[in-house]
């Protein structure tokens, strides 16, 4: 990652540096960003398709398909998010930001999934068992994405500086 990042010295008694992403790490998180938002997009699509044409006791299988397609696109959509928070990390002084951009995936995924959720398990033409099993499917499908979405160790400007004094430290003592 030391490629991608420069390092700009503070100027106070202690030469300590702190960490600012490279113009290059800045442009591949914005393209990874992008095509998140791409993949969550047409998560939602999908979703939407499947509220109106798929929630039928006959197209049963085909709204299974559409639940794993939504899924995947979800989950993608999380991976280049946290990828792209990798390269160019919001700095934790700006605690709502910071949490924002790192959970983002979280609410995304189970945004593509909530409201489709909610309509199987409402629709009033629909009998029990297509209820629970496409209903189930959907809900555990909703859970995948937005755990898969949550970020448990975000990074962050504040440790990566803290890593890299850390690394000159440990070379300046040999």
């Amino acid at each position: 990652m030391t490629k991608f990042n420069h390092i700009n010295k503070q100027s106070n008694m202690s030469e300590s540096k702190v960490f600012v992403a490279s113009p290059e790490s800045k442009s591949k998180a914005k393209q990874l960003r992008i095509f998140a938002f791409l993949a969550w997009i047409a998560a939602m699509a999908g979703q939407i398709f499947a509220i109106f044409k798929l929630i039928s006791n006959e197209t049963m299988v085909w709204l299974i398909v559409a639940i794993v397609v939504i899924l995947i696109l979800a989950v993608l959509g999380n991976i280049l998010w946290k990828k792209a928070n990798k390269l160019d990390p919001a700095s934790e002084k700006d605690k709502v930001k910071f949490f924002i951009q790192n959970q983002l995936g979280a609410f995304m995924g189970i945004l593509a999934f909530l409201p489709l959720v909610i309509m199987i398990f409402t629709n009033k033409n629909i009998d029990g068992k297509t209820k629970g099993i496409a209903g189930s499917i959907a809900a555990v499908a909703m859970v995948i994405a937005g755990v898969s979405g949550v970020d448990f160790n975000p990074p962050s400007v504040e440790k990566y500086t803290e890593e890299i004094n850390q690394q000159t430290n440990t070379l300046n003592e040999l």
